[in-house]
């Protein structure tokens, strides 16, 4: 599938997810975070493929969060820290860390 097409079903998802938060349907915001992590985990394996690791960070650090909205937080540790390896960017690097911090262990 297209990058495009996944990007505008995991935009489609993501409203979804906050309007299932917002009303505390929390149930729903478990299946809808897993399904707007997994397609943002294509994403950004596509974005690697391409060389394109900037484009890629952002994707990992959206899958971290919907990860974490959904109780995952091991592996939204690990989408932080890959995208730690993948970042040039300073103040990125820094936000991550900082995200990081606030997962338990």
């Amino acid at each position: 599938m297209a990058v495009a097409e996944l990007i505008k079903q995991k935009n489609a998802l993501m409203l979804s997810l906050e309007d299932a938060k917002r009303h505390g349907k929390n149930r729903d915001v478990l299946e809808l975070a897993s399904l707007a992590a997994s397609i943002e985990g294509r994403i950004a394996r596509e974005f690697i493929g391409a060389k394109k690791p900037g484009d890629a960070v952002i994707n990992l650090i959206s899958e971290a969060s919907c990860l974490n909205d959904a109780d995952r937080l091991i592996e939204a540790k690990r989408d932080l820290q890959m995208a730690l390896t993948l970042t040039n960017s300073l103040n990125v690097a820094q936000w991550v860390h900082e995200e990081l911090q606030d997962i338990p262990e």
